[in-house]
């Protein structure tokens, strides 16, 4: 088990953005780019000025990956030729994401999900487009362009599946805890299972927890095993070739 994904499919995988970020005109890809920046400066504010700030960062990344979409697909149709894609787009990912996270209680981690989604579609979007950025933003240009390098990209993509896999473990800790909501794990665990599927930086990151943390755990009597039962769980959630003989959406 590695840190990261196979090189062809991380790659295959982070240049799926650039096409469809390229395909939006530039007045959808200079309004989705501005609402990203603005969402991006409210969860950077969170933390000095407060509860309010946080979420408002949530519904301007909701906003902004709504109108990218939008500039993607256009109007939502009612038939599977136009979902399919969508679904798998990484915006619509991110969207349903942060959406969840809406009612409940803050948690900085949170933020910075959708904030590295805003990073990585901004920097494409000033890649595919030399004019789409304001002019008094011109500062930014060389910054979003590095964050687009490949290398970089990847290593972005994968810090944030890296928080993804870790805000499951936070939940459930929580939940069991009575700190937090029991609801919202499942639903998270439900999410990250489709993101298991189709994202080779998830794949990546649940990896890596699980060889660094089997080690540690069967050392301690007991908990090893519940370590063992809780982890056998996860994977039969993912496990292809059972969703094969028992397909559950037949629009992915």
């Amino acid at each position: 088990t590695g840190d990261g994904p196979g090189l062809g499919s991380a790659e295959a995988f982070a240049n799926v953005a650039p096409a469809a970020v390229s395909s939006l005109s530039r007045p959808m890809k200079r309004m989705s780019l501005l609402l990203h920046l603005v969402s991006v400066i409210c969860g950077f504010c969170y933390l000095p000025f407060g509860t309010d700030l946080y979420f408002k960062a949530l519904q301007a990344f909701c906003f902004g990956f709504v109108v990218e979409l939008y500039g993607k697909y256009g109007r939502p149709r009612l038939q599977v030729a136009w979902w399919r894609p969508v679904l798998l787009d990484d915006a619509f990912c991110s969207l349903i994401l942060t959406m969840m996270f809406l009612p409940a209680r803050p948690l900085v981690f949170v933020l910075a999900m959708p904030t590295l989604s805003s990073v990585i579609f901004c920097g494409e979007a000033v890649k595919s487009d030399d004019g789409v950025l304001p002019g008094a933003l011109g500062f930014l240009k060389q910054r979003l362009l590095d964050c687009v390098e490949p290398k970089r990209k990847q290593t972005i993509l994968q810090l944030r599946s890296d928080i993804e896999v870790g805000v499951v473990f936070l939940l459930i800790t929580m939940a069991l805890l009575s700190q937090g909501n029991v609801v919202l794990p499942l639903i998270f665990l439900n999410f990250m299972r489709i993101r298991y599927l189709v994202n080779p930086f998830t794949q990546a990151s649940f990896k890596k927890v699980d060889s660094r943390v089997t080690p540690l755990f069967e050392k301690i009597p007991g908990v090893g095993w519940v370590w063992t039962k809780f982890k056998g769980f996860l994977y039969s959630c993912v496990d292809k070739d059972k969703l094969t003989k028992t397909p559950k959406c037949s629009i992915l």
